[in-house]
Formats: C-alpha cells, sequence, structure tokens
C-alpha cells in the first residue's frame, strides 16, 4: 500500500487523510477529528483521561481489502480480526444514532472503553468483544464509577443475552442492532 498522507483543517475539524493504492484502485481513509465517531470521552477526574482521536476504518471491506484479506477463514486467523470487528459494531451503531455522537474513553493507566453515548440524559457504555464468552472486566469496572454509567452492553457475536453485573449486560450483536431508533438501542443496552 502506498501512504501518502495529508492534514489539514475544515469548518474547524482536522482531517486526516490518507490514500491507498490496492490492485490499481484508490481507497481514500478518512478520519474526522470533531465528527460522531473516534471523539474521546473526557470526565474530570483524578485519571490522566488520553485526548487524542480514535482512527476507524468504517467500511470493513476497504480494511479487509488493503490487508489483503479475501476470505472469512483469512480473516479469523489474522490479527486485524479485532479491530475489524470493532469498525463494523461501529459503523453499525452510527447508522442507528445518526447525528448522535459516538466517544470512546480510555485512561493512561490502561482503562477503557470502546463506545460511550448519552441518550435521554443518561450515560451507555458499549463494549466491543469478539470472544464467544465475553465476562466482566476491571476497565469495564472503571468505568462504571468514573463515567456514571446507567448500562454497559459488553456486543459479542453470540447467540445468548446474560447478566455479568448488576448494570453489565452481554448483549448479542444482533439484539444490540434490532431496532432503529435511539430508544430501541437504550432498550437493547439496558434489556428494559
Amino acid at each position: 500500500s502506498n501512504g501518502a498522507g495529508s492534514t489539514g483543517a475544515v469548518g474547524g475539524r482536522e482531517i486526516i487523510g490518507n490514500t491507498f493504492n490496492v490492485n490499481n484502485h484508490e481507497w481514500a481513509v478518512v478520519s474526522f477529528n470533531g465528527s460522531n465517531t473516534g471523539v474521546p470521552w473526557f470526565v474530570n477526574t483524578a485519571k490522566r483521561q488520553v485526548r487524542s482521536p480514535k482512527v476507524y476504518i468504517r467500511d470493513t471491506g476497504v480494511l479487509l481489502r488493503l490487508q489483503s484479506i479475501e476470505s472469512s477463514a483469512g480473516l479469523l486467523a489474522h490479527p486485524v480480526v479485532g479491530a475489524s470487528w470493532e469498525g463494523f459494531v461501529i459503523e453499525q451503531l452510527s447508522a442507528i444514532l445518526g447525528s448522535e455522537p459516538i466517544h470512546f474513553w480510555r485512561t493512561q493507566q490502561g482503562a477503557e472503553l470502546d463506545v460511550f453515548v448519552q441518550l435521554d440524559g443518561r450515560n451507555y457504555g458499549i463494549e466491543i468483544k469478539r470472544s464467544s464468552a465475553p465476562t466482566m472486566t476491571k476497565s469495564i469496572r472503571v468505568a462504571l464509577e468514573d463515567l456514571d454509567l446507567d448500562h454497559v452492553a459488553i456486543a459479542y457475536p453470540g447467540p445468548r443475552r446474560y447478566q455479568v453485573d448488576q448494570k453489565v449486560s452481554v448483549v448479542p450483536l444482533r439484539d444490540l442492532l434490532a431496532g432503529s431508533t435511539t430508544s430501541d438501542l437504550v432498550g437493547a443496552i439496558t434489556g428494559r
């Protein structure tokens, strides 16, 4: 791949762009610092928080093509499988959330949350896992406390919803994405 990068500012937003040439086809991968995804969430805590934006390749087809992955078996054996899954889930959530901002949260001590959203005046978290049986993590415990989360959904590819803590549910991705409104998403996150 050819990594000719460019940076500029448009309407107060920094644009970081790269073009990649794969098999004589040029692909553009752009992240907007200040758009609705990849923007860090800050809270007033004693912990040092990561403040740089997170870059997603939201089109998983582009990501797979850039990595020369041509089959599901090839994807499952490749180290990019987790990033591919995360980008796919975030792109699907973005379609439901529309213009609602999607943030991530991370401390310099290593605690993180893949998705932080504020809906109907409440704070919700979504942790994205590609494992078959996700469990509670220290990062989720820290996020629950520091971000005053109403509930956290651990999105995974499995078929069964289950609780891992009073405010934490493991939720099949198909259930999380079953609705088309933010109210549907809140119901899927909380199970209410």
